[in-house]
């Protein structure tokens, strides 16, 4: 959910991206620490405050404090992260933990995603959903991506 602006700048830097044409082979430059702050992660009513480590293997731990006017929580994210194309990265989850409710729905609401506890009816949880990434720009310091989301003609950043 950019402003016009930065949606320009995004497709400025991915029409010149020095890991193309592939930079889905550049684990040594994806992976790493990356730290990141956004109002947009979920909802316009929403911000966070994260860092990602991600190891040249795949292996990805996420930490993010969530805050609206209402409360906030924490949210924490392990799993893998694989090439799934030349500039597609695909990220499979194994584990979400979300520390408040009220945000539990806030999320829900804002993504369309249905959450559940874990070890839900039946005693397990159904499988996290994987998320593939659009690679649109990466370098030493910048890695930009973009949810690549079926049926739509862009990926936003």
């Amino acid at each position: 959910m950019l402003v016009e602006d930065a949606q320009a700048c995004v497709e400025a830097l991915s029409a010149v991206n020095p890991s193309l044409p592939n930079p889905s082979e550049d684990s040594d430059l994806w992976s790493g620490t990356w730290s990141f702050a956004t109002s947009s992660l979920l909802s316009s009513a929403l911000a966070a405050e994260g860092s990602v480590v991600l190891s040249e293997s795949g292996a990805l731990e996420l930490t993010c404090e969530l805050t609206s006017a209402e409360s906030s929580a924490t949210l924490s994210v392990q799993g893998q992260v694989a090439a799934a194309d030349d500039t597609v990265l695909e990220l499979q989850c194994e584990r979400i933990a979300l520390s408040s409710e009220a945000l539990v729905a806030a999320c829900a609401d804002a993504t369309g995603l249905s959450l559940a506890e874990a070890g839900g009816e039946g005693g397990a949880a159904a499988p996290l959903p994987s998320l593939k990434l659009a690679q649109r720009y990466l370098d030493q310091d910048t890695h930009i991506v973009g949810a690549l989301v079926e049926g739509e003609r862009r990926d936003p950043p």
